[in-house]
């Protein structure tokens, strides 16, 4: 059963790595606000980094070698079935070295997110809670 025959494509901006972060920023902070529990649990689906970490604190062991490039090598068959197969997604390919590095951007995004309740949008700042959006009042 298929949903739709469309696919709906976006476009992305030429981004400097500050306003990627500050973007992924307002989405994990807004999302944390409004499903507190759901969010928390986000931190068991970082696959890669979770594998990075057992290969740093067992150094030298195989399964742990195996776990860590196993996690790598799943996360861009992911990346590339949902992105090329799924989305038709012409420039899959040439980026899909850079996966594992996303997946370590995420976890950091994902621990900033905690770190305050205000967020920037196309220049105005606003204060999250209960999961809407009140204007910071100017100084």
């Amino acid at each position: 059963m298929k949903l739709s025959e469309v696919v709906v494509e976006t476009f992305l901006p030429a981004y400097k790595f500050r306003q990627f972060f500050d973007h992924q920023l307002r989405w994990a902070r807004s999302v944390r606000d409004a499903r507190r529990w759901g969010y928390l649990g986000v931190i068991l689906t970082f696959g890669v980094p979770w594998a990075l970490l057992v290969l740093a604190s067992i150094r030298g062991t195989y399964w742990a070698w195996g776990l860590a490039i196993s996690a790598v090598i799943m996360r861009m068959v992911v990346a590339f079935v949902v992105g090329r197969l799924v989305l038709k997604d012409r420039f899959v390919l040439p980026w899909l070295a850079l996966v594992p590095v996303r997946d370590l951007v995420a976890v950091a995004v994902w621990i900033a997110s905690f770190a305050g309740h205000t967020v920037e949008w196309r220049g105005t700042s606003f204060t999250l809670k209960d999961g809407k959006l009140a204007k910071v009042a100017a100084d």
